[in-house]
């Protein structure tokens, strides 16, 4: 098998899609005798390329805003057009009717653009106005998500490369529920992390039927790094729209061992520090941040170091959680999450907003701990962030974390 070729970036955000990683792609798609196949932001055009080798008889239609684009292809059923792909009035530009495409491949940009009237329309046009709480939360890869739906018929199926927050960002769920409930998602394949070159962002496959009804799960896998699948997970639409990144969904099959919990059944209090980077740098007292965990050595849950152990008195002083004896620590935002796991021992430690302090049951306490700092925990924790750069955990997500027990779990004992 193949091995994945790594790809770069340019100016225009575009991260270039790996030809194992195209072929996946077009070949998922299951799409029979198109005669039409739309590639808006084709880039270095190699999924137009893939669907070339699998749909010879379709008529492909590429758009890219940079006149740069590489024609090396030399697709005799190729007809490209340079024109800004998020204008609203494109299908008339390339004399392509909106609701007449068979298929959409695309790779979209990950870049937020500053907004223009023409997204409103083109969000509307495709059933997802509204689906984020401001205007400035919508990025490129959303804004392609609609313009490739205005343009496909009732029935045509979309392949697309999205990021991960697309499919595990708590900001997102809307998006996922329309997607799910107004279409038929078919199948979810998870890429391995630096497919694309110079980021570690995990992207996902998508592929996507407009207006297809239907209950059934949604099948979702994950591509390894010699380009084969993994064993198919069947994911319910109530529990995909949640989340549907293999990797998480996959961590939380241990909770159907009724030995196993979710932090939620155990957890007295979840909340994160106040002050900003900038308010510890200020800071007259040592305040823990993202920077200050101390290693995990042997799967063993570390001490918060004593220089931020302070006295109770310090401690009303300051603007911010405060975690106390017996909280566990552990680490908001940034990269190597699952690594920045610690404990109070005793006495007061005010944090940082990239920090959260967890509380749990006593009697739950050194397992959860001991959990969180071994080798299983390590993984889940990896597979439950998400983001692109620095990665992150909700609260939603720590409170959905899957705990496994050598005792059976009873609420009773919470």
């Amino acid at each position: 098998m193949q091995q994945l070729r790594k790809s770069g970036t340019d100016p225009l955000g575009r991260y270039y899609t790996s030809n194992v990683v195209g072929c996946t792609l077009v070949r998922e798609m299951n799409l029979r005798s198109p005669r039409v196949i739309v590639d808006l932001g084709v880039g270095d055009g190699v999924l137009t390329v893939e669907a070339a080798k699998i749909w010879k008889t379709a008529k492909l239609v590429t758009v890219d805003i940079d006149s740069n684009f590489n024609k090396q292809t030399n697709l005799t059923n190729n007809c490209h057009h340079t024109h800004d792909v998020l204008n609203s009035k494109l299908h008339t530009q390339i004399g392509l009717a909106l609701g007449s495409v068979d298929g959409a491949i695309c790779n979209p940009p990950y870049i937020r653009t500053r907004w223009k009237k023409d997204f409103a329309e083109i969000l509307e046009d495709a059933g997802l106005s509204g689906i984020l709480p401001s205007i400035r939360d919508v990025g490129a890869d959303v804004l392609f998500i609609a313009q490739n739906l205005r343009f496909l018929r009732s029935s045509g199926r979309l392949g697309l490369i999205v990021p991960d927050g697309i499919l595990a960002g708590e900001k997102y769920t809307k998006l996922r529920k329309i997607l799910l409930n107004e279409h038929r998602v078919d199948r979810v394949i998870e890429l391995p992390r630096r497919i694309f070159k110079k980021t570690d962002a995990k992207a996902h496959i998508v592929i996507l039927t407009k207006k297809a009804s239907s209950n059934q799960p949604v099948i979702v896998e994950r591509m390894e790094l010699d380009g084969s699948l993994s064993a198919r997970l069947l994911v319910p639409i109530s529990t995909a729209i949640r989340r549907l990144d293999y990797s998480y969904l996959e961590s939380q099959i241990a909770l159907e061992s009724p030995h196993n919990y979710v932090l939620s059944d155990v957890c007295e209090a979840l909340t994160r520090g106040q002050l900003s980077s900038a308010d510890v740098r200020r800071s007259n007292t040592n305040i823990f941040h993202s920077t200050d965990f101390p290693p995990i050595v042997d799967n063993y849950c570390p001490n918060v170091p004593k220089p931020f152990i302070i006295s109770k008195a310090k401690s009303v002083l300051l603007n911010t959680a405060i975690a106390q004896t017996g909280d566990i620590l552990i680490c908001r935002v940034g990269r190597n999450l699952e690594q920045k796991v610690c404990y109070v021992p005793k006495g007061f430690v005010a944090l940082s907003d990239c920090v959260y302090k967890l509380r749990v049951g006593e009697a739950y306490r050194q397992e959860v701990m001991d959990f969180l700092c071994g080798d299983s925990g390590q993984n889940r924790l990896k597979a439950l962030a998400h983001g692109v750069g620095a990665k992150y955990f909700s609260k939603e997500d720590l409170l959905s974390f899957a705990v496994e027990s050598d005792k059976v779990f009873s609420l009773h004992n919470k």
